[in-house]
């Protein structure tokens, strides 16, 4: 099974040939990829060229880059169809490298259920939560 298509979106376009050997390196057809060069800030630029349906968000950037961490989950609203939300990059126990904020908000978008707490090391964390069922 696995994903049909995967999409990359990156502030840096230069870093597009770094997401493609991951993509490759990783055993997915390059040509069910798409690098998208764009700022998640700004959630309709990047919303309008992605093709829906969209199952699954991952975003391994944390709070390393100030809000772009919780500017992928607003994506959110604008994905109706997103059953799952990964979240990566956190350090647990940080007061402001850790995830409190960015779970508090996927709660407000209905993304609580199923959450589950990965973490390396002790500290590193990530985390994967299932979207409410209606």
């Amino acid at each position: 099974m696995g994903a049909n298509k995967v999409y990359s979106v990156e502030l840096r376009g230069d870093y597009e040939s770094i997401h493609k050997n991951h993509i490759v390196v990783n055993g997915f057809p390059e040509e069910r990829f798409k690098f998208i060069d764009g700022d998640i800030t700004k959630s309709e630029a990047v919303i309008e060229r992605l093709d829906q349906p969209i199952d699954i968000v991952v975003a391994n950037i944390g709070p390393t880059y100030g809000e772009a961490h919780l500017a992928a989950i607003r994506l959110l609203r604008y994905l109706p169809t997103v059953k799952t939300f990964i979240g990566g990059s956190y350090v647990a126990g940080h007061p402001e490298m850790g995830s409190k904020e960015a779970i508090q908000l996927l709660a407000e978008y209905g993304y609580s259920s199923n959450f589950r707490e990965l973490r390396l090391r002790r500290r590193i964390q990530a985390f994967v939560v299932d979207k409410d069922p209606t």
